[in-house]
């Protein structure tokens, strides 16, 4: 399996173990542009979407920066924070 289908099947099965939507879930990805083909791996875990039915063919894909400034300036310290102190 592709690194980006790899992605793309812990996505299906985290949001089938909890009962989600997959209509209202997307999967946060970093868009990249360096070697190992990073650039097509949002397009894999599409496809996986895609092929797997259960209406994960409308579930999207989000291309958002590593830091997650683009949607709060609070996210960064609260995912930090949420990986420091999980336990």
């Amino acid at each position: 399996m592709h690194p980006g289908e790899h992605r793309g099947q812990n996505f299906i099965d985290t949001v089938s173990a909890n009962g989600l939507d997959p209509s209202r879930c997307l999967l946060w990805m970093t868009p990249g542009s360096i070697a190992c083909n990073l650039r097509m791996y949002p397009h894999f875990a599409q496809n996986l979407l895609n092929r797997a039915r259960r209406r994960f063919e409308k579930a999207r894909i989000y291309l958002g920066s590593l830091s997650f400034a683009e949607i709060s300036m609070r996210l960064p310290v609260n995912t930090y924070l949420a990986f420091m102190l999980e336990g």
